[in-house]
């Protein structure tokens, strides 16, 4: 049986942006993976109490923005479980288990990477599942010695392996990309064409909703 490697990019993606597919197009270019699966989230633990935009939605913006892209593809795990919460280890077991000929990637950000040691089950994560992080030009000599005061000493191994510091730099926000069209102001750049023609289509994000 052939083992596809997969890098899981997880996300709100509210709305996915240009700076999401230039990620995903950086870990396939560096061969760190064969495909790249999209895991929109349904409601994760850090961002409880935040409005989110529904599931059908973010979804949708998604299949547009990936669909010329035949080595992208989505997973809707956690929004079909429609979990209150939804925590890694549970998504990355469940798509390992539906899907025994492919191997997971964990892709994540240096944000994320600072507080990976407060996930559930990270000890699992870390031992299970390659962790890849993007960070700023020069973080990874920098944030060594963070890792060694956070993660045992194999943990550590694992993670300084995995940390890509000259990938591209994602200076693009869904936050700000929100805040954008509720004002008036949004750079539309930055958003794949598609995907912004179905906000403006749907009235996403404008300040009455």
């Amino acid at each position: 049986m052939e083992i596809i490697e997969t890098a899981v990019l997880g996300g709100t993606f509210d709305p996915v942006h240009k700076g999401h597919l230039a990620l995903a197009h950086d870990i396939l270019e560096r061969e760190l993976a064969q495909e790249v699966m999209f895991v929109p989230s349904a409601r994760p633990p850090h961002k409880s109490g935040q409005k989110i935009t529904s599931s059908e939605d973010r979804l949708a913006m998604l299949e547009l923005a990936i669909q010329d892209e035949e080595k992208f593809l989505i997973s809707d795990y956690e929004i079909e479980n429609n979990y209150r919460e939804s925590y890694t280890i549970h998504t990355l077991t469940a798509l390992k288990t539906a899907m025994p000929s492919r191997r997971f990637k964990l892709v994540i950000g240096m944000d994320n990477l600072e507080i990976l040691h407060t996930w559930y089950k990270y000890a699992d994560i870390i031992r299970d599942y390659p962790v890849i992080t993007y960070g700023r030009p020069g973080v990874k000599k920098q944030f060594q010695f963070n890792l060694i005061e956070r993660f045992a000493g194999r943990q550590v191994e694992n993670l300084m392996r995995g940390i890509i510091d000259d990938g591209p730099q994602n200076n693009i926000s869904s936050t700000e990309i929100r805040q954008g069209i509720a004002t008036g102001k949004v750079n539309e750049s930055l958003v794949i064409p598609q995907v912004m023609e179905y906000i403006k289509d749907k009235g996403l994000y404008n300040e009455s909703n």
